[in-house]
């Protein structure tokens, strides 16, 4: 996110351009944003052009300190922080973010507000026309996860969107994805609807089965099952008519989605009965979904409660969520989705510290401001 080097004051100068040799006569698209400078020690420059988008930082205007490449599939999106109250400026935002792949920082921050929409919407223009300038998406298929295994799909009978880019394949030969094998008939899901530059790879998505199969996880599925992958190819969620199965010691409504981490361990899940956890009742339709672990707090699970649920301080509602350590199985905090009122004191909504008993711990409530 926004580089803590990076000084307030912001001067930007933005242009766009399109090549000749892109087209049969010269063609230049020039919309030249004007440099406003509220401190002459940094520049941003965005440049968009047939080979992508370009988004760059320069110390004392000159020296280049940050530099980000994009795809023609990235856009420019309003930037808000947490704590804004109206958009702070925009950023550079790509169709998929990963480890080679993040949004910019902030950039226009001096703008006013109709300056920013000004930005937005002249950057997002000058995108729109490079991109009418590039070819269709290939024909083949170009995914590195069946870089060996593409003859194995009806690549010549597949859906293709408006711009010629795999959408859905059949299976026609059994085919494995890591340790799922899926056989002949099951439909290949791809990339999804954006608009994505011809240069990117093609992204399986799900598969949606045509008949029953077995998952690495131990439960069989049947027809119609959609099976979603991680880049990767993982098994990142399972949504189907499976009825009551149990995994990993919770009784699960399998006819809801049923998410799965890189180990193939449940993530997240409704649960298909009522449960003990940390010495609590949590009835049938209890959302689990699981926090990653943050500074010194571990993996923990964020439980969203569909009864009544008493506790020593107060009794929580539907909507309301508790939070278990997933190691210890402990009650470490609730959340209350609205006010509540304590003898003399209110305890507003938001994340509460809790004793393993259920008690809410007032000391640390009180030094947060939650209670007051």
């Amino acid at each position: 996110m926004a580089n803590a080097a990076i000084s307030a004051g912001i001067g930007a100068l933005i242009y766009f351009y399109v090549p000749a040799t892109m087209v049969h006569y010269h063609y230049v698209l020039g919309v030249v944003l004007a440099a406003v400078a509220a401190s002459a020690a940094t520049r941003y420059r965005l440049r968009i052009s047939s080979d992508g988008i370009e988004w760059s930082v320069f110390l004392a205007w000159i020296l280049p300190i940050e530099r980000r490449r994009y795809l023609l599939d990235a856009k420019i999106d309003i930037y808000w922080s947490l704590e804004a109250t109206k958009p702070e400026g925009v950023c550079v935002r790509p169709v998929r973010i990963g480890a080679d792949e993040e949004e910019s920082s902030c950039f226009g921050q001096s703008f006013s507000q109709p300056a920013i929409a000004s930005l937005y919407e002249c950057a997002n223009d000058a995108i729109q026309q490079v991109r009418n300038l590039l070819p269709p998406a290939p024909f083949e298929v170009r995914c590195p996860l069946l870089a060996e295994n593409a003859t194995k799909l009806d690549v010549r009978g597949a859906k293709r969107n408006w711009q010629g880019r795999l959408l859905e394949a059949k299976v026609v030969s059994d085919l494995a994805i890591g340790k799922l094998l899926l056989p002949s008939g099951t439909l290949l899901l791809f990339n999804g609807e954006e608009y994505l530059d011809p240069r990117r790879q093609d992204l399986l998505v799900a598969a949606v089965a045509k008949r029953s199969l077995r998952l690495p996880i131990g439960i069989s599925v049947s027809s119609n099952t959609r099976i979603t992958f991680t880049p990767l190819g993982k098994i990142n969620s399972v949504h189907g008519a499976l009825g009551a199965i149990v995994l990993d010691g919770f009784p699960i409504d399998g006819n809801e989605t049923i998410g799965l981490d890189a180990d193939g361990r449940v993530s997240s899940f409704t649960l298909g009965a009522a449960t003990q956890l940390g010495g609590l009742t949590l009835v049938a339709g209890t959302e689990f979904s699981t926090w990653s672990k943050v500074f010194d707090r571990r993996t923990t699970w964020c439980c969203t409660i569909r009864g009544a649920l008493p506790l020593p301080d107060l009794v929580l509602g539907p909507g309301d969520s508790v939070v278990f350590d997933k190691a210890s199985k402990l009650l470490v905090q609730i959340w209350p989705k609205g006010e509540r009122v304590l003898g003399s004191e209110r305890l507003s909504a938001g994340l509460v510290a809790v004793h393993a008993d259920g008690r809410i711990d007032r000391k640390r409530a009180r030094k947060t401001g939650i209670l007051r």
